[in-house]
């Protein structure tokens, strides 16, 4: 009985090391190696899986793997910018394609694990996801004809890809181009990739056979023709058994994100489930941008509504979205992780869950485009800072209500903008996120926070009506 041929080579990228995480908002990444999150419309409609790698992403496409990688010196700076002012952070996108290829291989995720994510970007709910799945391994069926394709993890952020060639199909279809890299050439054996950011190589492929039993290694190595990569076996091989050439994508050890994430606030639900909000970083190139161009680009940090004051008047150095994120009541398990906020910045500073575990956000935006849903008590953006509720059912999937409330000044930040300090409560980290969420036993939910709107909305009858002056005291 004639066996399928097995092929599987890797990457390995040499000297990439990020910064340590800062925070406790996990938004995707966890230890158990890299997962490939499917694309439910939150990304651009070429990827199909996307998988956070050290120092950037991996999108997964109908014919090829795009590298998206930045500057490991670079993001250094960005996590520690004492004294280095604007920092610009240098990237290259590249495509590792396979010639040739079918158009159209139907492509299925593996092995899920038990958490998923959702994302809710901006106001239109045609661009939101939720309960995209995410797996360990990516199953590309006929990507050339008999020839099989998988994309899988293994723990220490390592990626391996196997080709799978089936009896009668033809190994030598198989050619890899690398656009949109520098150079490309065989030193020693291996592959050398050059990239702007630094070199990758891709190691002498170990290839075998299993037969009767016995593990036999089969010669193979790499050759280039024309600017493209195919696998050579000078001896040979048996083509009535499987033949696996293994090496692994290897990742240098890191740890954290390429992005800052800060932790805000935290609660638990009536089993023991922890939530966790904090910012995460949305803006390119720790987003979800897509990169429309090989080879390298650049990008300039500290632009936008960055900077060491925030350039919208929020206080904020970074660029953010909210990112929450629910654990099982051991913390061992993540349940879901989302996005949060519009194209400007926000953060989360109180959460609460109701009696029937819906979670409850309170928080600031800075964008024109948070997401509402219909009906809502604010739909559009008043200006300098709005204070927004944000209600997810249980699941994390679905928006129950979501709402601004605001006037035409700063609300819900104890920020002044002449003060380097950011305001007269501010001493340390977070300080100016002032407030709380609660819900009684009806479900009612109560915000207590601040505001120099002097046309924040208030009721017929209330308590006090109109602005004291300065900074006031709101409950709602």
């Amino acid at each position: 009985m004639k066996k399928a041929l097995l092929l599987a080579f890797g990457i390995v990228f040499c000297a990439l090391v990020t910064e340590g995480q800062q925070g406790a908002v996990v938004t995707g990444h966890r230890p158990d190696g890299l997962r490939f999150t499917e694309n439910k419309g939150q990304w651009d409609q070429k990827v199909l899986y996307r998988a956070e790698v050290p120092h950037g992403n991996v999108l997964l496409e109908k014919n090829d793997f795009y590298f998206f990688l930045y500057s490991p010196t670079d993001l250094a700076q960005i996590h520690h910018p004492g004294g280095h002012g604007n920092v610009t952070v240098h990237g290259h996108a590249f495509k590792e394609e396979f010639v040739g290829a079918n158009t159209n291989p139907v492509m299925n995720g593996e092995l899920a694990y038990s958490d998923y994510a959702n994302y809710y970007h901006g106001n239109n709910p045609a661009h939101w996801a939720s309960g995209a799945r995410i797996y360990q391994k990516v199953h590309y069926q006929e990507l050339y004809d008999g020839i099989d394709l998988l994309v899988y993890n293994r723990a220490n952020e390592q990626m391996k890809y196997d080709l799978v060639v089936k009896p009668g199909a033809d190994a030598s279809k198989i050619k890899i181009h690398y656009n949109g890299v520098s150079k490309v050439k065989i030193d020693n054996e291996a592959l050398q990739i050059s990239t702007s950011v630094g070199d990758i190589i891709e190691q002498k492929p170990y290839a075998y056979q299993d037969v009767n039993g016995e593990r036999k290694e089969v010669k193979c190595n790499f050759a280039l023709s024309h600017g493209q990569v195919c696998f050579q076996f000078p001896d040979g091989y048996d083509n009535a058994y499987a033949l696996v050439i293994d090496p692994t994508i290897v990742f240098a050890s890191y740890t954290g994100a390429t992005a800052d994430n800060w932790g805000y606030s935290a609660t638990y639900d009536k089993q023991g489930s922890l939530f966790l909000g904090g910012y995460v970083n949305a803006t390119p190139p720790f987003g979800t941008t897509y990169p429309t161009t090989t080879g390298a680009f650049q990008i300039t940090w500290a632009g936008g509504t960055g900077g060491a004051n925030g350039g919208n008047g929020s206080g904020i150095g970074y660029a953010c979205d909210m990112g929450i994120t629910k654990f099982t009541p051991d913390g061992s398990t993540l349940v879901y992780s989302t996005y949060l906020g519009g194209s400007d910045n926000e953060t989360p500073n109180s959460l609460v869950v109701d009696a029937q575990d819906n979670l409850i956000v309170y928080g600031v935006t800075y964008s024109s485009d948070y997401p509402t849903t219909s009906g809502a008590f604010a739909t559009s953006y008043t200006g300098a800072g709005d204070i927004v509720v944000t209600k997810f059912n249980s699941a994390g999937t679905a928006l129950i209500g979501s709402t601004y409330v605001g006037g035409s000044g700063s609300d819900g930040i104890n920020y002044d903008a002449q003060e380097f300090t950011s305001g007269n409560l501010k001493r340390n980290y977070g300080d100016q996120n002032r407030g709380e969420v609660n819900v009684d036993d009806a479900g009612n939910i109560f915000v207590v926070s601040c505001t120099v709107s002097t046309d924040f909305p208030v009721t017929n009858g209330c308590f006090q009506n109109t602005s004291g002056g300065g900074q006031d005291g709101i409950v709602f």
